[in-house]
């Protein structure tokens, strides 16, 4: 170009009192989340003004139902808080999880999050055992199979073997 192009840079300061926390973060104690049991999810909670702040309630909405808990104290700047909740699914396929702070802060766009959760009734597993041993008991899949298979009555039926 014959000629430079006119650079203009502008410092804008933050204000000298900003409240904020906000939803960083939803986690799963588990990456593989069934029916058949609880999962432990973490809501994450960060100061990311230059204020101390104590947050109200820390919500989290799940199939209709409302988990609170109200045990976090105030959060330094720069600081992160996590509440922990305990859910069951009733049922699989895709679910909504959405995470809520109450709090009268700044910058009330990020006070909530969303996260997508796949929900399976069951995982498949195939056990692979060389057959060296004759006898179910003897062989090397034998316990892993036990293990993952699943029990009604409490007795298993492996062949013509009962397990109990």
């Amino acid at each position: 170009m014959p000629s430079r192009p006119q650079v203009v840079i502008r410092k804008l300061g933050i204000t000298d009192h900003f409240r904020n926390l906000s939803v960083s973060g939803i986690t799963l104690s588990r990456r593989v989340v069934g029916c058949d049991k609880e999962v432990a999810i973490s809501v994450k909670i960060s100061n990311t003004g230059n204020e101390a702040v104590t947050p109200g309630t820390v919500a989290l909405k799940i199939e209709g139902a409302e988990l609170s808990d109200n045990s976090l104290g105030q959060i330094l700047p720069g600081a992160s808080e996590t509440a922990v909740f305990r859910h069951r699914f009733g049922s699989r396929g895709g679910h909504t999880l959405m995470a809520q702070v109450a709090v009268s802060d700044d910058l009330p766009g990020d006070n909530n999050r969303v996260l997508a959760v796949n929900v399976i009734d069951q995982l498949k597993v195939l056990v692979v055992d060389n057959g060296s041993a004759g006898r179910f008991m003897e062989r090397s899949g034998s316990f892993p199979a036990m293990a993952l298979a699943p029990v009604r009555g409490g007795v298993m039926k492996h062949g013509e073997n009962y397990i109990i």
